[in-house]
């Protein structure tokens, strides 16, 4: 099978995803975008339209939100993330929901005795409020934000910080 670890390599480590792997976070990222947009005075998007700007972090998503992805002035854009992250400090974790079976796996895992981590571009200091507020953070003995090392993904440089 292509792909197989080799049996005779112990897994050292488990590292998942934290937005839209662990947790549907779509909704609390919503209410920090409408946040944002009404004060900066924009007409606020739908849930369906922030779903589809989700993926490529806080400050495209911002950027997508404001004017389109690379258009933003950059005064402008700034003053969004500012206005964002207001938002979402309060908003993180409040309506993030488990996908299913993400417990029980990281129960099963944990009952291995193989160590996880996260590792998101989700800046450190709202990765460690999400899985504070989710009841997550105990399954993780380690957890690297997308401001935690110089490089994010898709760099390998978090991977292999954690191996």
């Amino acid at each position: 099978m292509a792909g197989a670890i080799p049996s005779n390599r112990p897994i050292r480590w488990v590292s998942f995803d934290l937005d839209g792997t662990l947790l549907d976070t779509v909704d609390d990222l919503h209410a920090a975008c409408a946040g944002m947009l009404a004060d900066l005075g924009r007409p606020v998007l739908s849930v369906a339209d922030i779903r589809r700007g989700v993926g490529r972090g806080m400050k495209v998503l911002v950027d997508r939100c404001l004017v389109g992805e690379g258009r933003t002035p950059a005064d402008v854009l700034g003053q969004g993330i500012e206005r964002f992250q207001h938002h979402y400090r309060r908003e993180n974790g409040l309506n993030a929901r488990f996908f299913g079976g993400v417990l029980e796996g990281l129960e099963a895992f944990r009952g291995m005795g193989l160590p996880l981590a996260v590792v998101t571009n989700k800046p450190i200091e709202f990765s460690d409020a999400l899985l504070e507020r989710t009841a997550l953070h105990p399954y993780f003995a380690r957890v690297l934000g997308g401001d935690s090392l110089p490089e994010r993904k898709p760099s390998p440089a978090q991977i292999l910080d954690v191996t």
